[in-house]
């Protein structure tokens, strides 16, 4: 069934463009270089710094990181991955789209990111690596997963995409594993309305992704693999680098709306926040996901109310028609977890400038269809 309305008053996604922005873009229009350029190698720089990388390389949106990282590293037609079987279905698609074998794998009961222990039963004799993403903002078990993949010789894969503005021990999160891959889509924290960027330390690996996004070219004319044009433009670098200069601003808008939806909802019967607090964790507020006994009671309060919103997501990824179509090889394991939370998730407007009305608006709404609907707790059994 679907809500949304083509114009919400409230939109679930605000990218915040400002002044700074436009004149990027308008610089770079009147410079004449559009394509990749002196702007995407700084925006690289900047953020390999910001995440204490050694590599940066731009593409052209996060899923392309992920698919490039995936052929740079030779996974392929014979190889099983590990993925959450509730992610964005890019996690697993990426797996995919290699000829690889995607493992689904249950999440966690309390941050709802891949659980390491049921991945350690999961490894099996065709097993290369471990893929995992920091759910909506929320750090995965990255110490963990690290430990797996070592037991087992495994490569480990950071989906980042949800990643930018989580911090852990105070060191920003986006870049934990060997090797990860970024989306700055518009809905995300710092947009350059679409690109992405694989991050890494191997400066190998790194000179493969460079020439896979660029045609497989290595020396100018010469081609040695068969790589995609996936280059990042230099307008969306350009809105990027002025994006960076208020990182910090924009998480504490971000955060500001999370600790005022987290407080509102606190003691509501049939609402559980998806917000675990942990000692030296911050969320990355990406999304604000509620657990919801009577979801659908309030997705239909929200269209009334023109409250746009995301259920994110609404099946785990195995159960996707791409997959039980038969088309792409796959293994699945049990995922309870995964079942429950697709049923029960809703993801809320997050802006890092949304107006005290509206905030008043979406927990109002929210709270008054709730209270009419059927009792009982809606956090994890």
């Amino acid at each position: 069934m679907t809500w949304l309305r083509s114009f919400p008053r409230i939109p679930w996604a605000d990218p915040v463009i400002e002044d700074e922005e436009k004149r990027a873009v308008a610089d770079v229009l009147d410079s004449g270089r559009l394509t990749q350029g002196p702007r995407v190698a700084d925006f690289e720089r900047r953020m390999a710094a910001h995440l204490g990388v050694e590599f940066a390389v731009a593409v052209s949106s996060g899923t392309t990181a992920l698919e490039i990282l995936f052929q740079a590293l030779e996974i392929g037609r014979g190889d099983e991955v590990i993925v959450p079987s509730m992610t964005y279905f890019a996690t697993a698609a990426s797996v995919s789209r290699t000829g690889a074998t995607p493992v689904f794998v249950d999440v966690h009961p309390s941050t709802f990111n891949l659980d390491a222990a049921r991945v350690e039963t999961a490894v099996g004799p065709r097993t290369r690596a471990i893929a995992f993403i920091d759910f909506g903002g929320t750090v995965a078990a990255h110490e963990e997963l690290t430990a797996v993949a070592r037991r087992h010789g495994l490569l480990l894969i950071q989906d980042a995409a949800q990643s930018l503005g989580a911090s852990r021990d105070g060191r920003p999160v986006g870049a934990d594993a060997p090797y990860s891959a970024m989306s700055f889509h518009m809905a995300k924290m710092l947009t350059t309305v679409e690109g992405g960027m694989v991050f890494t330390s191997d400066g190998g690996l790194a000179s493969r992704v460079r020439e896979l996004r660029s045609q497989g070219e290595g020396k100018k004319g010469v081609h040695t693999s068969m790589g995609t044009n996936a280059r990042m433009t230099e307008l969306q670098a350009a809105i990027g680098l002025a994006q960076c200069e208020r990182m910090g601003a924009l998480w504490r808008g971000r955060e500001e709306l999370s600790r005022y939806y987290t407080e509102n909802f606190r003691d509501i019967e049939g609402v559980h926040v998806v917000a675990p607090e942990r000692p030296g964790v911050e969320n990355g507020n990406f999304l604000f996901r509620v657990l919801l006994n009577s979801r659908e009671k309030v997705c239909q309060a929200f269209d009334s109310a023109g409250i746009e919103f995301r259920i994110t997501y609404p099946i785990p990824v195995y159960r996707q028609p791409a997959y039980t179509a038969g088309n792409f090889p796959y293994r699945v394991t049990e995922s309870p977890v995964s079942e429950w939370f697709a049923r029960r998730v809703l993801a809320l407007p997050m802006s890092a400038r949304m107006s005290e009305s509206d905030r008043e608006l979406i927990c109002t709404t929210l709270i008054k269809a709730v209270k009419g609907s059927a009792r009982g707790s809606a956090s994890c059994p």
